[in-house]
């Protein structure tokens, strides 16, 4: 995804260095024998300029049955109702970066459309309400936004920004 947002001049030459910094944590955890290959596969953490960190928490893997929705993570599966067909947030993701909201989020998702539009990159809001629900109604906790925040996903389903707090 990284090399196909350059090509297309999504993003600057930049983002293909974030590559040689995520990759290295892999291979150490498994040189190293640290994490059994769940984690490897999906709970380790990723860390770059690709992803805003809101801690400096030194965990270098989370239980990837239960992901908390932090930067540097894989997105939650949530399943999801959307015009009364079942989905889940996996099935939001691969296109291009995505943009969860509660039901508050509204302004999130007037921010998105400008950020895409002004820097045409391919950027999709999703938030609960009338079209799209959660029977669950974990999708705000797991993500941690809360009913106004938003999570930022790459297009790898990797969390690369969170807020719980509603913009004004």
């Amino acid at each position: 995804w990284k090399l196909a947002s350059v090509c297309a001049g999504h993003s600057g030459p930049g983002l293909l260095d974030t590559y040689q910094t995520e990759r290295p944590s892999f291979a150490q955890a498994a040189i190293a024998g640290a994490l059994d290959a769940d984690e490897l596969l999906l709970g380790l953490r990723y860390r770059s300029t690709a992803i805003l960190p809101e801690d400096v928490d030194p965990t270098p893997a989370e239980d990837p049955a239960t992901p908390a929705g932090r930067p540097g993570f894989r997105a939650p599966t949530i399943p999801l109702v959307r015009n009364g067909t079942a989905l889940s947030t996996t099935d939001l993701f691969g296109a291009g970066w995505v943009l969860l909201t509660g039901q508050g989020g509204g302004i999130w998702h007037a921010a998105a459309d400008h950020a895409a539009a002004t820097l045409d990159i391919p950027l999709t809001g999703h938030g609960l309400g009338p079209a799209l629900s959660d029977p669950t109604g974990t999708l705000t906790e797991r993500y941690g936004i809360g009913e106004t925040g938003a999570s930022l996903i790459r297009p790898d389903g990797i969390v690369a920004w969170r807020s719980s707090y509603e913009v004004t």
